[in-house]
């Protein structure tokens, strides 16, 4: 495991959250664009993914930290990011294992889950991090264990009147 950061900064993490059709796309779209954040499809695979990190075991064992970050790179997202975000782009959009791994600062879930979605926001050319998921409502709580310091929330409500 390398560590490409020095600093013990915490790192915010950008959580975009609201009811399905609320408008949370519409809001990825600005973030990117004009705030520097860096995010691909919906993300899933966050709070789930916590639960199995356990079942995996000790993430300093680097065996178990390399297949947490493949089983991670496997998911929904990343298999969409490799399909189609190439073209969208213009240019190869590929989170690798060895990225993700030379951003992970220490042996635990959360800085692995931050390092990929970290990848993600450089390889899209992007420096800030965040992750859409409509559904983050229900997983608050996770989150919040996760990225006690690090976690923003931007919850989109629409009012239809």
């Amino acid at each position: 495991m390398s560590t490409t950061h020095t600093d013990d900064a915490p790192r915010e993490i950008l959580f975009v959250l609201g009811a399905p059709r609320s408008g949370t796309t519409f809001l990825v779209r600005l973030l990117f664009e004009f705030f520097d954040y860096g995010l691909g499809p919906e993300g899933h695979w966050i709070a789930p993914m916590s639960r199995r990190a356990a079942a995996i075991g000790d993430l300093s064992e680097p065996a178990n930290l390399e297949r947490l970050v493949e089983e991670i790179l496997a998911t929904e997202m990343f298999e969409i990011v490799r399909e189609q975000y190439s073209d969208r782009y213009g240019r190869t959009i590929d989170v690798s294992k060895e990225g993700v791994l030379e951003r992970v600062r220490e042996p635990a879930y959360p800085s692995v889950a931050y390092a990929a979605l970290e990848c993600l926001a450089h390889q899209l050319g992007r420096s800030r991090v965040a992750s859409k998921d409509p559904g983050f409502y229900r997983e608050l709580d996770t989150l919040n264990e996760l990225f006690p310091t690090e976690a923003k929330y931007l919850c989109v409500v629409r009012d239809g009147r």
